[in-house]
């Protein structure tokens, strides 16, 4: 089956493996390659609003990664070195010998990761308002962690799923924008709607995060970087804007080819509200 988007068409797929079946789509074509992994509790539908600019200059390719979307959920399998394993098999798949790798919020961690652990396969990294922040603070305990990162509680019927996203992204409500966010949670029938990532799923991934962040690996990245940032939209979300300043600083001082843009008048979901300044900059930093 395939979705239609802009002048392009996504052909939907999966990867089987004894463990995990893996949904993706790939709009296809002989241009370069593009591999584009959303952040969690998202899915590939992330990056809707930007492949209409993209599809041109790229062969893109967006997958659902594990326990997200349309691809399974086993019970364990969320450290960096799985969720790479499971995109090497894509590639394999797929007969790409290398890629660029871009990745949103959680996301960027794992393209950030993936560079690290397979850097033949990976021609440059685009961090997405993600895998940026100073070296964890041994101050920061695990539970305090824990419960900033904890899963929302928006679940249940979807049209209080809607409105909460409604309310939070009136700006630049439209069909399209509800059509990405039902890609998200689980449909249980009945009109209602649950998170896919399970609790037990969940915390494996922020332990992941919080035990192991890219920041750690800055040093190992050896691909041309580009750091894109949200600059913020609101009073609340650009009261961030300095601690996200300081990050990418961090982030320039270490990583060895690396630059950076900031998307004004957006949040940390930038695709929502500026597919075509990030289509843009990815296109200019890749060409």
């Amino acid at each position: 089956m395939g979705e239609l988007l802009g002048c392009q068409e996504a052909r939907h797929a999966q990867v089987l493996s004894p463990t995990l079946t893996m949904h993706y789509m790939d709009w296809g074509g002989d241009k370069p390659p593009l591999l584009a992994l959303h952040g969690l509790s998202s899915s590939a539908h992330w990056y809707d609003k930007c492949m209409p600019f993209l599809t041109p200059y790229f062969q893109c390719i967006a997958p659902d990664q594990r326990a997200h979307g349309l691809t399974t959920q086993p019970d364990g399998g969320y450290d960096w070195e799985t969720l790479g394993e499971d995109l090497i098999r894509l590639l394999d798949h797929l007969g790409i010998e290398k890629t660029a790798v871009l990745g949103h919020s959680w996301g960027a961690s794992v393209a950030g990761h993936l560079t690290v652990r397979h850097p033949e396969r990976v021609t440059a990294l685009v961090l997405i308002d993600g895998g940026v922040q100073r070296p964890r603070n041994t101050d920061v305990q695990w539970e305090d962690f824990r419960l900033r990162l904890r899963q929302r509680d928006i679940y249940g019927p979807v049209d209080n799923y809607l409105d909460v996203h409604k309310q939070e992204h009136a700006a630049v409500w439209d069909n399209e924008l509800e059509h990405m966010l039902l890609s998200m949670p689980e449909q249980l029938g009945n009109n209602e709607v649950r998170e896919y990532l399970s609790p037990s799923s969940h915390e494996q991934v922020i332990w992941n995060m919080f035990s192991d962040p890219l920041s750690s690996v800055y040093e190992r990245i050896r691909v041309p970087t580009l750091i894109v940032s949200a600059e913020g939209n609101t009073e609340m979300s650009r009261s961030y804007l300095p601690m996200k300043q300081q990050g990418v600083a961090d982030a320039l001082e270490r990583i060895a080819d690396s630059r950076s843009i900031w998307i004004s008048e957006a949040p940390h979901d930038i695709s929502f509200y500026q597919p075509k300044a990030l289509a843009t900059s990815l296109i200019d930093f890749l060409a």
